[in-house]
């Protein structure tokens, strides 16, 4: 952990250097392509980086570049579980059709958070530190929130998507009972789930 924030902060400070706006807008691309090869765990860490930029300028480009990259990361997310979440209704949407079984899969809650919006496609270097800090801030506040709501909602997905190919694909007696057994506990939380929402 301490070798990547230390690339970071060494990365960071030897491509504040340029001055001119063509140069900058290559570093921060450089800066960016490079900010993508460190751990998400460890990007949302900058605070631990920020503390040794001594300059306020170079703190407010910091939690700009900063701000950017989370902001991509919970984008990339995003898309990530919608293919997922995609994936586990279409198994469980057959299963539920072949098994001859209740939709039970209309029942798990849903996640759409497309109307929020993180920032503009392009984006200029706003000076004002404070603003640029807050944005990174809330980068990191909303990808850390959509992180929990996916996790929650896709191991429903994967739980009860699991408990109906066990039952689809068993060949014996006790098999069927696991099933059953296993299926049933799902749907109990399903309901559950669905009750305190």
């Amino acid at each position: 952990m301490k070798k990547e924030l230390l690339s970071l902060i060494i990365l960071f400070s030897l491509l504040i250097s340029s001055e001119d706006s063509e140069r900058e807008n290559y570093r921060d691309e450089h800066l960016l392509g490079e900010l993508g090869k460190i751990s998400t765990k460890h990007i949302l860490k900058y605070e631990k980086i920020a503390i040794h930029l001594s300059n306020q300028e170079d703190k407010s480009h910091f939690y700009l570049i900063m701000a950017l990259e989370i902001e991509q990361r919970t984008e990339d997310l995003k898309n990530k579980f919608y293919s997922y979440q995609d994936y586990y209704i279409n198994k469980i949407n057959k299963y539920e059709t072949v098994l001859n079984l209740p939709n039970y899969s209309n029942y798990i809650l849903k996640i759409d958070l497309g109307n929020v919006q993180l920032s503009n496609e392009t984006y200029t270097i706003n000076e004002e530190y404070n603003l640029n800090k807050k944005r990174v801030r809330r980068a990191s506040h909303i990808y850390l929130q959509q992180l929990r709501l996916y996790i929650t909602s896709l191991t429903t997905h994967r739980n009860y998507f699991q408990a109906l190919d066990k039952l689809y694909h068993c060949s014996t007696l006790d098999d069927f009972r696991l099933g059953t057994k296993l299926y049933d506990t799902e749907i109990i939380k399903i309901l559950h789930r669905k009750n305190q929402g």
